[in-house]
């Protein structure tokens, strides 16, 4: 297996997102020293309310070894997660020479006794008082077997390994042992919310020095409830017109879309917003990715003014460096995108991205592109290139719900695909 942890592919997935110029939030901190007791420790509110930014502050804060793994869809299939999770390790400790064992097939009737293995082979590898980190849990679907693994995973894991997950639900019901045990800890989204003292120092560093007076800052207290986001957009919008608008959570996807729309959109010049909705194709970019999508040559430049000025847009540092768009900006800018263009012009662009997911090793995700597209000849292809090295890797059931991806009409002219179709339904 070739030993790819420098890939410039995987920085987004395993790279947390600058720690810079962040409020401290001193008492959760005390609250995640506590739970260090616990094996795992579960993150758990809203979108926006600050679980991710919380964890990163804090572990930079303690100076604590960590391995970060953003999650994602592609993560359902357990092999695939597995596979990468042994790259996320091999990446903290480059100089160590490792080997994971891969989740094929034959593994599937003994999770408990490969999760042991894969749990010891990671306590060897990783330093003492590592912090093992699973961002965007969320985005795993419920009935995925990854939970399951997890699960047995923690039954195996030693007192020298720590595990933070980051969701914006609940812990999946696989861990309820390791609740009932005692051995997870449960910071949740009333805890998260802003302090009053918080909104203050929140609302004074967006507002880079100004001041505000007492009332008006009770007031955004008490209309935000301390929801992160919404005191974010709320200074924001203050700043941008002559009178205060208030947002509450409950109105988070109508208040940022339109926030989005009138506040940070509308400004943009044409050729930047353009470019954001083409982007919006893709989980992260690169620069030489975001140029090759978009055709505008200065559109690195254009993000860092975005992460500068902290409009929903993370850098991920690295060589290269990512961007990231916020979930809730990614989702605005995918709805204007298919308001905007037609399926005729949406097509190549799909495709177009569909090409950059494949070149970054992420051939599942261009498969759903291309899906989209309708470009079956282009899935074909996709599939006859990379379906070996998949299968190589124990990732069948990515590979299987690919082949699923092409209409059946299509499968019928391919007799290679129809055939690997069917001994692959038989085996996952």
């Amino acid at each position: 297996m070739p030993r790819d942890t420098g890939s410039p592919r995987m920085i987004a997935k395993l790279s947390p997102p600058v720690a810079d110029n962040v409020l401290l939030r001193r008492r959760l901190f005390r609250d995640l020293d506590r739970a260090r007791r616990q094996l795992l420790t579960w993150i758990v509110g809203p979108a926006g309310s600050g679980k991710t930014t919380l964890a990163v502050s804090y572990l930079h804060a303690r100076r604590l070894p960590t391995l970060w793994y953003r999650l994602d869809a592609g993560d359902a299939d357990l092999a695939s997660f597995v596979y990468h999770l042994g790259m996320a390790a091999r990446r903290l400790v480059p100089r160590k020479a490792v080997t994971f064992p891969l989740l094929t097939p034959e593994y599937q009737g003994a999770l408990g006794v490969f999760a042991g293995r894969f749990v010891e082979i990671l306590t060897d590898v990783l330093p003492r008082g590592a912090v093992i980190v699973l961002d965007d849990y969320h985005d795993v679907g419920a009935e995925a077997g990854l939970h399951d693994f997890l699960a047995a995973a923690l039954e195996a894991l030693p007192g020298t390994l720590r595990v933070i997950g980051v969701s914006r639900r609940a812990p999946p019901p696989a861990f309820a042992r390791a609740q009932a045990g005692q051995r997870m800890a449960i910071i949740e989204g009333a805890s998260l919310a802003l302090t009053l003292t918080e909104t203050r120092a929140l609302a004074r560093r967006l507002a880079k020095g100004r001041t505000a007076s007492r009332v008006a800052l009770e007031t955004l207290y008490a209309s935000t409830q301390g929801w992160a986001a919404g005191i974010t957009l709320a200074v924001a919008q203050v700043q941008a017109g002559p009178g205060p608008r208030v947002l509450r959570p409950t109105q988070i996807e109508q208040a940022t879309f339109e926030y989005f729309a009138n506040e940070v959109f509308r400004s943009m010049p044409p050729e930047t917003q353009d470019a954001l909705l083409r982007l919006a194709l893709l989980p992260d970019a690169t620069a030489r990715s975001a140029r090759t999508l978009t055709a505008c040559a200065d559109i690195g430049a254009r993000l860092d003014e975005l992460v500068a000025a902290r409009t929903f847009t993370v850098r991920h540092e690295g060589e290269p460096a990512r961007y990231t768009f916020h979930p809730l900006f990614r989702s605005f800018l995918s709805a204007r995108l298919l308001k905007t263009y037609t399926a005729e012009r949406l097509a190549p662009l799909q495709v177009c991205a569909a090409g950059l997911l494949a070149e970054d090793g992420r051939p599942e995700q261009a498969a759903e592109l291309l899906a989209r597209a309708k470009a079956w000849d282009a899935l074909v292809s996709l599939i006859r290139v990379h379906g070996p090295l998949l299968l190589d890797q124990g990732r069948h059931a990515t590979v299987a719900e690919m082949i699923e991806r092409v209409p059946s009409a299509v499968r019928r002219d391919e007799p290679w695909l129809a055939y690997l179709f069917g001994g692959l339904s038989v085996s996952v």
